[in-house]
């Protein structure tokens, strides 16, 4: 049924059953999904981080087996049902699914440098992290490329639990670089990569790379003569109308932890 929350798909292998689930229901959701699998035990694979994991907590009647997880916005996970035993699969979570908790918000000023191009803004400072085309400055709001993103912010270790940054909101992907360690790219929600590796006790240098799309670049242009355009289409069939794409660093970024219960492959 397309209207259901979640979608899925299924695939049988050699002592394997392989499901892929989907939310597409735009908030987080608690489901219970009952899969046609008796005798083979479940794991949790992350296709975008590369993590598996055992999966702890389910039931099994009538030939079926039933497990209760969460799934955020936009979040997909594969179940995979196997007896098949391997190092790189994790001990598991004990709801199955990961519980992030917050533990601050990185609220400290931010330099934003958008580079030298002749359409770019040029460097800014702002405690505020705001959509690019909410803008009253032109170049900001149709500016396409690269922003880099700095601050620096103090850590107090409280426990053994891996430390996540959240971005919060993006437009459109980031790579996060802490210490001078690049941590990795995020381009879809949630916006979360894990630090626990790059983070330490005290001060704490954080630069995000964010790239946008081009499309906003080509909206701004059609409000130029053609001979101060810096882009050009094959099919010009975009206006000065077109809805911009957001873009940046927008809202809220904070520390999280979660107890670590994954492999990475």
């Amino acid at each position: 049924d397309e209207s259901d929350e979640v979608l899925w798909t299924h695939r049988s292998l050699d002592g394997m059953e392989i499901y892929f689930l989907t939310n597409q229901s735009g908030e987080e959701i608690a489901v219970n999904p009952s899969f046609r699998v008796d005798g083979l035990k479940p794991q949790l694979w992350d296709a975008v981080t590369g993590e598996m994991q055992m999966i702890n907590d389910y039931t099994i009647e009538n030939g079926r087996t039933i497990l209760p997880m969460k799934m955020e916005p936009d979040r997909s996970w594969f179940v995979v049902f196997t007896n098949q035993t391997n190092d790189l699969v994790g001990k598991g979570y004990p709801s199955n699914s990961p519980e992030y908790k917050f533990v601050q918000s990185i609220d400290t000023p931010w330099t934003i440098d958008f580079g030298k191009a002749k359409t770019a803004p040029g460097k800014t400072t702002t405690t505020e992290l705001t959509d690019w085309t909410k803008s009253k400055d032109e170049r900001l709001k149709y500016y396409s490329g690269t922003a880099n993103y700095r601050t620096v912010f103090d850590y107090k270790k409280t426990d053994t639990k891996d430390v996540f940054i959240d971005l919060g909101k993006v437009g459109v992907m980031a790579t996060l670089t802490l210490n001078g360690k690049e941590v990795g790219t995020t381009w879809m929600d949630p916006h979360r990569l894990n630090v626990t590796e790059a983070i330490k006790e005290g001060e704490n240098k954080l630069e995000v790379k964010v790239v946008n799309v081009w499309r906003n670049r080509i909206t701004g242009d059609q409000k130029l003569n053609k001979e101060e355009r810096t882009t050009w289409l094959l099919v010009d069939n975009v206006t000065p109308e077109e809805e911009l794409i957001p873009s940046g660093l927008m809202g809220k970024v904070s520390l999280q932890n979660c107890r670590s219960g994954a492999a990475r492959q």
